[in-house]
């Protein structure tokens, strides 16, 4: 369904011409063919692309899913539906497949969830450094000494322009909370701090996420989703006792986190929004984790995507190896 509000569409026109920026960066294919991919002229493309135009969830996904099956791009449905902001659709892709549990659902849903906030890292980083400098004229040439001078926790040492920027990002801060999300951002140290070992989860993360197979199962559930598959929990209809209670608590936990999702979108921008849905999130990922695999999979969460004792956590591990 289209965005509710100008709120929406107006983020929604901005994220998709920055992602389309980089995706058609040094691409040979025309605006005509990559539209016969889903059904439309090569003038739509270019409304898109120049944020002329609000994206559907429906068309973002189908997009996504045939640039990476038919050009081999280096995208998905998922990914646009994240470019987009449609974290509510999102979310709803999570719960379908996570139902899939004769394919090991649960456990491809942990690994979707863990894998796509450090896939988009960088996008959302860039969008809330454009916002910051276009609202406040800030300059964000500056904003990778200011890393280092944050990093080093001392925040008055630097050149007189560097002093000056961290001053006037401390006093939007006050008026604009996105100041201190943009700071999260650049203090993420999820990679930094993390051993061989956990570079190898990364590694193994991104080669089991970005393969046709899982993405394959991330396009059913999609399917499923936008079919109403699991109306009336119709897929646990077989399901007895116990486990059809677990399993109906936990469609019932997704779907509060979905409409909060919803509510956030519309009044958050986007790059506030989605950390605080993946904080939410990440009691129903422990819910549906059979296996035990969550905490290994969401090592590679970027630090601002999860709460705050998983954070206390990889401190305390940095400084143990340290020691």
């Amino acid at each position: 369904m289209p965005p509710t509000s100008a709120f929406m569409a107006e983020h929604i026109r901005r994220r998709l011409k920055r992602y389309f920026a980089l995706l058609m960066r040094e691409r040979s294919e025309s605006k005509n063919k990559i539209g016969s991919l889903v059904g439309v002229s090569g003038n739509r493309i270019t409304q898109w692309s120049t944020g002329e135009r609000v994206m559907s969830p429906e068309k973002a996904f189908d997009l996504g899913d045939a640039l990476r099956t038919e050009l081999e791009w280096q995208t998905s449905g998922i990914e646009f539906l994240w470019a987009c902001g449609y974290w509510a659709e999102i979310l709803s892709v999570f719960k379908h497949l996570s139902a899939d549990l004769e394919d090991g659902g649960p456990g491809l849903a942990i690994k979707l969830y863990s894998w796509l906030p450090s896939r988009m890292f960088d996008f959302e980083r860039d969008e809330i450094t454009d916002r910051l400098a276009e609202k406040f004229h800030f300059d964000p040439g500056v904003l990778g000494t200011l890393n280092d001078i944050w990093a080093m926790g001392i925040p008055d040492i630097g050149e007189p322009d560097i002093i000056l920027a961290h001053n006037q990002l401390r006093a939007i801060a006050e008026e604009d909370h996105g100041a201190s999300e943009l700071q999260r951002y650049f203090l993420d140290r999820s990679m930094s701090r993390q051993s061989w070992a956990g570079m190898e989860v990364q590694v193994e993360l991104e080669s089991l996420c970005e393969t046709s197979v899982f993405q394959d199962h991330v396009t059913r559930a999609w399917h499923s989703f936008n079919n109403g598959d699991l109306a009336d929990n119709r897929a646990f209809a077989a399901r007895v006792g116990t486990a059809h209670k677990i399993a109906t608590m936990e469609m019932h936990v997704i779907d509060a986190i979905t409409a909060a999702a919803r509510n956030l979108s519309e009044v958050l921008f986007p790059s506030f929004a989605v950390p605080r849905i993946w904080r939410m999130a990440a009691g129903w990922v422990y819910e549906i984790d059979r296996s035990g695999d969550a905490a290994h999979w969401a090592s590679a969460l970027p630090d601002n995507f999860v709460n705050v004792p998983d954070v206390n956590r990889r401190n305390d591990e940095e400084a143990r190896s340290e020691s």
